[in-house]
């Protein structure tokens, strides 16, 4: 038997996107002797959701999508929002985001959830003034 335990956290973890630039975010799976938990068989599904409604999703990933990608072995499950959905953002637009999981295809169940925010880069590209002589 799974023990859910291992898998959930009451934490609240905070995603930064940059706008314009493409979210990547690897989330490695452990047990409690810190040994990756096998994830043959598992599906994954996550959504964003902006704070204006509850139906207001920013982006759905899935597996199909490739949006989210596993390495079962490892017992890493990568999850990617696009440049194409962070450009539309703006300056300080916040949300919600949350990752399920399966292992029989019908019962789903919180992986993990959080906040997000999102912000535009801090870097700039800077040009050397030409002194003039």
């Amino acid at each position: 038997m799974l023990n859910r335990t291992l898998l959930t956290s009451d934490k609240v973890i905070k995603f930064k996107l940059i706008i314009g630039t493409a979210f990547k975010k690897i989330i490695r799976l452990k047990d409690k002797n810190k040994n990756p938990i096998k994830l043959t068989g598992w599906d994954f599904r996550a959504q964003f959701i902006n704070n204006f409604t509850e139906n207001d999703v920013l982006c759905r990933l899935t597996v199909n999508n490739n949006l989210i990608s596993v390495d079962s072995d490892k017992g890493h499950i990568t999850i990617v929002v696009p440049s194409t959905v962070t450009k539309n953002l703006k300056n300080y637009d916040t949300g919600d985001w949350s990752i399920e999981y399966t292992t029989d295809g019908e019962n789903w169940f919180v992986l993990m959830q959080g906040k997000w925010s999102a912000e535009a880069t801090l870097l700039v590209n800077w040009i050397e003034p030409e002194i003039l002589k």
